[in-house]
């Protein structure tokens, strides 16, 4: 496999940044094959011929975010905007891989305080890992604000008609080999009463041909993939 450059990795990052979830997966693919530079900080208890070793990290809104950089150069944007902040943290280039899987579940920021900068909230990159490597379950969630409102109407209008709905989420998950899809978990007051043919939209409705949601419920184990989606129904 040949390594990528900085100028291959940050080409990827500008297309990413400018496209969607398949572009960012492909960026962090060139990632994974080149390097990045991270800022540390001396161990206190190294000894003098070993290299730096303790990341350094920053604090933003009360949580530890790993900065990371695609190359030296990205480094001058943060002694710019604070100058004298990472006087004497040395610079250490590293392989991706190796850090990603040494601190797993972190908060990432690639290139802090560039126009080029990337949040990684903890877990996506995980996922991003995953996604490269093939072993993915499912990487992305959001909310689905791209559903016309009179949509949304028709749905609320069924769902005030299904028995033992309490409240539904409506939103959209991604998987790198299917695309952005629109789905709808709907909570149940018993899932166990009803029917999961329920929750299909009527055969042959306009709702059912006009909307292509894939329709969910919470697992077992009570899981809702959109719990993090304000609900945009809820029972009175």
């Amino acid at each position: 496999m040949n390594e990528a450059s900085p100028d291959e990795v940050e080409a990827a990052l500008r297309r990413a940044m400018d496209g969607g979830d398949d572009s960012l997966v492909e960026f962090f693919a060139t990632l994974l094959r080149g390097h990045v530079v991270i800022l540390a900080r001396p161990g206190r208890k190294k000894r003098p011929a070993e290299p730096p070793i303790v990341l350094q990290f920053f604090t933003i809104d009360g949580e530890d975010h790993i900065p990371i950089y695609t190359s030296p150069a990205k480094v001058a944007a943060t002694r710019a905007a604070h100058p004298g902040m990472i006087d004497g943290s040395p610079l250490m280039t590293i392989d991706p891989r190796g850090l990603f899987s040494m601190t797993w579940g972190r908060h990432f920021i690639l290139n802090p305080h560039s126009d080029d900068s990337v949040d990684f909230p903890p877990g996506q990159i995980d996922r991003l890992m995953d996604a490269v490597d093939g072993t993915f379950t499912m990487m992305r969630v959001g909310s689905a604000d791209d559903v016309p409102p009179s949509v949304v109407e028709k749905i609320t209008r069924w769902l005030d008609q299904v028995p033992g709905v309490r409240a539904a989420h409506l939103g959209w998950r991604y998987y790198p080999s299917q695309g952005r899809k629109t789905i709808m978990v709907v909570i149940l007051d018993d899932p166990g009463d009803l029917p999961a043919a329920t929750l299909d939209f009527p055969p042959g409705s306009a709702l059912e041909q006009a909307v292509q949601i894939e329709i969910l419920a919470p697992g077992p184990d009570g899981m809702n993939l959109l719990e993090d989606v304000p609900p945009f129904y809820v029972r009175p």
